[in-house]
């Protein structure tokens, strides 16, 4: 037998059928010999041999593909012939004609889709002659936040693990896993609002590592496009929910559709994509990430259940008593609801295993119930006898309160936590109680008295924030310290003269700049003995028939008050007794200073406890003076 193909021939006795691989395509002629012991004969045949293609047995995508992230593809194939091996494989993974991967041995491609849609992903497979090609139909979706965010979060630890990311990218890297899993945490828990919190330390770090030498421009861009598809969504949603009455003229929809609209300027800037990729112009993205953070904070205002009372607006009228009925009402059917609401929305937060700041807001609750204890009661003035009324002191405490728990938040806020429907609620609890506190200092103290006047013109700025829509400022301005100190001061320079029932307040809030000067009698607060204290009091020792005593005395006046000196005068002592005092001096308001009190019995007093009854006094005025007795022991 010889095939044609230059190999040589085969023969053999019994070689009726033999097999022959050749090697190439082509026309062949086969010539077959057959002898006996003295002749032979031969017969050619012509033979076409044509090349046998690679064969594909199945492109294999993702169960679930998706966008953005890298996808995994690959192929079965095996060649036409065991002589003809594959040599390249060709994946165009868009079916336009160009492939986007191509090699010897790529079976296997990782692809990352830049947008949901159809696509043909067309593979070719090729040997040294031939090829072969098939093609898949692949529906790609929509990648989810939470998805993004976790392969960010793997792309980042891998950069990292391989060294591609150092100097000053690598530091601003440093700590997003913390950040990250509080992101992937809301997520999954469907607060949303905690994710955004988490994503103003990643979009930061990330931004940071670019402008430094990182390659993270594309999940830049990939993120910046989630952030605008998710706020748009919700919009729509909260649009064409019917039981929700809000259109495109609500105040918060219009609020959250201005930052939308700069979001979509941002995103839609032909040169966005490019700016992300640049390190001195990828700081854009913090201004994106910014609008679309507060797009989503209008937005949820716009359900909030806070805000479907009116912000709690009191009637124009400056009369206490005939605002109380509808202050009663609103405090009553509005903001006890309301404050209830959101009680039940930290607990339930707080609940949740592996919430960010759980100890925080549990702690939020806590002072939660002690506020609503406070609002609970009725307000003044005029109570009837069967009516148990907020007090001016406890109406402060309430307001005291509201205003730490706003700020108590904030450090929430720092932990992880979404507080800020939260807390512009407490804003307008606070504004709704202030004011009623201002109207009561005005029927107390008279409208055009300095101290009414000031407070009045505090509320004002509060008000102002309140009704521009500027919760931001808002929030500042309520919870800030000074207006504490001003509830403060407005109670002690109005209200405590105003009823005697009212104690001047002796919290724990220290205040630097009362508005006017305020005197008060001294108190003693340590070194004499108060009447009923002498078992546990630690006496000086007498020297002769005399005691010297270090009293200290506190300068109880507030605000900006000259320093003045501190004394005791003695009202009624024992027979024959005599009380000497060098005065504590030039003490300031709310300082303390010491007082040595000299006190001399008769020879031949008999031992014991003796009781000497005096005053406190600040300088020279009779008018500032306080009660007090104290033991003397005659061993």
């Amino acid at each position: 037998w010889d095939f044609g193909d230059g190999t040589p021939p085969v023969s053999g006795a019994n070689l009726t059928q033999p097999e022959h691989t050749y090697l190439r395509q082509g026309a062949f002629t086969v010539r077959l010999t057959v002898e006996d012991e003295d002749s032979s004969a031969f017969v050619d045949v012509a033979v076409a041999v044509r090349d046998v293609d690679p064969v594909i047995d199945s492109i294999n995508a993702p169960a679930d593909p998706y966008e953005t992230a890298p996808m995994t593809f690959t192929i079965d194939a095996r060649p036409g012939t065991a002589s003809d091996p594959i040599t390249r494989y060709e994946w165009d993974m868009d079916g336009d004609g160009v492939a986007e991967y191509a090699g010897a041995n790529m079976t296997e491609v990782q692809h990352q889709f830049d947008e949901a849609g159809t696509y043909n992903v067309v593979v070719t497979v090729r040997d040294g002659d031939s090829s072969s090609t098939d093609a898949i139909r692949v529906e790609v979706r929509e990648i989810t936040l939470a998805e993004l965010l976790a392969w960010i979060d793997a792309k980042v630890d891998g950069d990292i693990a391989s060294g591609a990311v150092g100097g000053f990218a690598l530091f601003a890297l440093q700590g997003m896993a913390v950040s990250m899993d509080r992101a992937l945490w809301g997520e999954a828990n469907d607060e949303r609002g905690v994710t955004f919190e988490a994503m103003r330390a990643i979009v930061q770090q990330l931004v940071t590592a670019q402008a430094n030498g990182g390659d993270y421009g594309w999940e830049l861009w990939a993120l910046s496009r989630q952030l605008k598809r998710e706020t748009d969504r919700l919009k729509d949603r909260i649009l064409a929910n019917g039981d929700l009455p809000r259109d495109q003229n609500h105040p918060s929809i219009q609020l959250a559709t201005d930052h939308l609209d700069g979001v979509g300027d941002i995103f839609g800037n032909p040169d966005f994509r490019n700016d992300v990729e640049a390190a001195d112009r990828v700081s854009i993205v913090n201004d994106l990430f910014f609008e679309a953070v507060e797009a989503y904070y209008w937005l949820e205002d716009s359900t909030y259940q806070c805000n479907e009372f009116g912000d709690f607006e009191l009637p124009n009228l400056r009369d206490p008593l005939a605002l109380r009925p509808a202050a009663n009402r609103i405090n009553s059917q509005d903001l006890a609801p309301a404050l209830a609401s959101l009680r039940a929305e930290m607990a339930a937060y707080a609940a949740k295993a592996g919430a960010p700041a759980a100890a925080n807001i549990t702690n939020a609750v806590a002072a939660m119930d002690s506020i609503l204890n406070l609002q609970g009661l009725l307000l003044g003035p005029n109570c009837e006898e069967n009516e148990v009324c907020v007090t001016d002191r406890e109406a402060l405490d309430l307001e005291l309160e509201a205003a730490q728990l706003v700020r108590d938040l904030d450090v929430a806020r720092n932990g992880g936590a979404w507080v800020r429907q939260w807390q512009s609620c407490m804003v307008l609890a606070l504004k709704f109680r202030i004011e009623l506190s201002i109207q009561r200092v005005e029927f107390a103290c008279g409208a055009n008295n300095a101290v009414s006047q000031r407070a009045r013109q505090v509320q004002a700025i509060g008000l102002e924030f309140v009704e521009d829509d500027q919760d931001a400022e808002a929030l500042s301005y309520y919870a800030h310290p000074d207006r504490q100190c001003t509830l403060i001061q407005v109670y002690d320079q109005c209200l405590v003269d105003a009823d005697p029932d009212n104690q001047p307040y002796d919290g724990n809030i220290e205040c630097l700049n009362d508005l006017v000067c305020r005197e008060q009698p001294p108190t003693v607060t340590a070194g004499l003995c108060p009447v009923g204290q002498a078992d546990a009091f630690n006496f000086p020792a007498a020297a002769g028939n005399s005691m010297e005593f270090t009293a200290q005395m506190r300068n109880a006046s507030r605000g900006p008050c000259e320093a003045t000196d501190l004394t005791l005068e003695a009202r009624q002592v024992p027979a024959g007794w005599q009380m000497n005092v060098a005065p504590a001096q030039d003490v300031d308001a709310g300082a303390a200073g010491n007082a040595t009190v000299t006190v001399t019995w008769p020879a031949g007093t008999a031992a014991g406890d003796y009781r000497i009854d005096a005053v406190t006094r600040q300088g020279n005025d009779a008018a500032l003076a306080r009660e007090f007795s104290f033991i003397v022991r005659v061993p």
